[in-house]
């Protein structure tokens, strides 16, 4: 093509690893080749203080930003509008591709591609809405949404392999429609901090302790209070261990709660959502990912980036990136003995964390580096609307 490919990034999850994902596309897509806008929500409903992705894209400047009043939960009516807007949105801009992020945008951001005629539709996950739901009932429903959805989409984009896998088991696409590319970092905007003695100062830590720590939404579905149970057993071992939890979210204070319960309180600082936690993490000794449900986490890459073993949870999409022994330790989902365990190991043997810690960085730099994501996604967005304006070409001549 002579001119610029216009892409529509769709994205209701402002926050966390998706505006992470989301702000890395922006600002790395080659400009001389894309034109990129985005459309969104103005703040995401229960941001818990993550409310900065209208701002940073417009301080990229030249980025359209189309305000979409998306809502996380469903709400018939909200949705609704939600939808008429995108289509109106979409229909404006003559986008060559609309690519929708997470369940929410993925659904509605879809169909109004599909109504406007887009020549490409792309999805990612970052991880299906269906994964950690109880009701079996709502857990099928999702799924055939995602199935139906899927008939309209070119290709749908897994930021992990074992995304895809669960993808294909629960028949969300076929396999020729489901590809992989894993999210990248660009290590160079990992931060270390000028004084970590004052910073911990700060945070209310004691430096001469061992730091276990965690990052992300404060949700039960994300093994939380599986990590504090641990965190009883790793303190009995280490009684001068403490357990550092960054991040804001709906089970907060439930969580606060339960550390009380569990007579650990004076032991764990609970940060809040914290902008400086790129920074935040270099401070810890171990970092720990106890959710269950993760497609790829951007933390446990950072973790690595940051030269930190890091444990989490076998069956995720942390297991393509954790290496088991190597740049950490994988262990049974809900289960704080196991948790324990693992947290244990690594503080006992502080050279093999090391080692871990040293390997991890090397994966990174290697396998999930920001530049690759991007070249992968640009390829994928070239190839898909040639093929697309060829077909149409064709079909526009009468050729069978």
């Amino acid at each position: 093509m002579d001119e610029q490919i216009r892409v529509l990034e769709v994205i209701e999850a402002t926050t966390a690893g998706t505006k992470r994902h989301v702000l890395s596309l922006v600002k790395a897509l080659d400009r001389t080749r894309f034109s990129v806008a985005v459309a969104c929500p103005r703040v995401r409903s229960h941001a818990y203080g993550d409310i900065s992705f209208v701002e940073e894209l417009e301080s990229l400047g030249k980025v359209p930003v189309s305000l979409v009043e998306m809502r996380r939960n469903i709400q018939p009516l909200s949705d609704t509008k939600a939808l008429v807007a995108l289509y109106r949105v979409i229909q404006e801009g003559r986008y060559h591709i609309v690519h929708a992020h997470s369940s929410k945008a993925g659904v509605l951001g879809r169909l109004a591609a599909i109504r406007a005629g887009t020549p490409v539709i792309l999805y990612t996950p970052h991880g299906f809405a269906f994964r950690g739901v109880r009701s079996k009932l709502i857990r099928w429903a999702y799924i055939q949404i995602e199935r139906l959805c899927g008939l309209w989409t070119d290709r749908i984009i897994c930021v992990s392999p074992t995304e895809r896998e669960e993808a294909l088991t629960n028949r969300i696409a076929p396999m020729d429609k489901l590809v992989v590319i894993e999210n990248g970092l660009d290590v160079n905007e990992l931060v270390l901090p000028l004084d970590p003695v004052a910073r911990k100062r700060q945070l209310g830590l004691d430096s001469r302790g061992p730091i276990v720590g965690t990052m992300g939404r404060l949700s039960w579905d994300k093994g939380l209070g599986c990590f504090l149970e641990a965190a009883v057993r790793v303190s009995t071992a280490y009684p001068d261990v403490q357990f550092l939890i960054v991040g804001d979210g709906e089970a907060r204070k439930d969580l606060e709660l339960l550390a009380r319960k569990l007579g650990i309180s004076a032991q764990t600082i609970f940060a809040g959502f914290r902008s400086d936690s790129l920074e935040i993490l270099t401070l810890m000794d171990v970092f720990v990912l106890p959710s269950p449900y993760e497609a790829m986490p951007y933390t446990a890459l950072e973790a690595m980036a940051s030269e930190k073993p890091v444990v989490a949870i076998e069956g995720t999409g942390a297991q393509d990136a954790v290496q088991q022994g190597k740049t950490g330790l994988l262990v049974p989902p809900r289960n704080p003995e196991a948790l324990a365990d693992a947290i244990t190991a690594l503080l006992r043997d502080r050279a093999r964390s090391r080692a871990m810690g040293l390997a991890g960085r090397e994966v990174v730099e290697s396998r999930f580096t920001l530049a690759q994501m991007i070249r992968r996604t640009e390829e994928l967005y070239t190839t898909l609307l040639e093929t697309r304006l060829a077909s149409a070409f064709v079909s526009s001549k009468g050729v069978v």
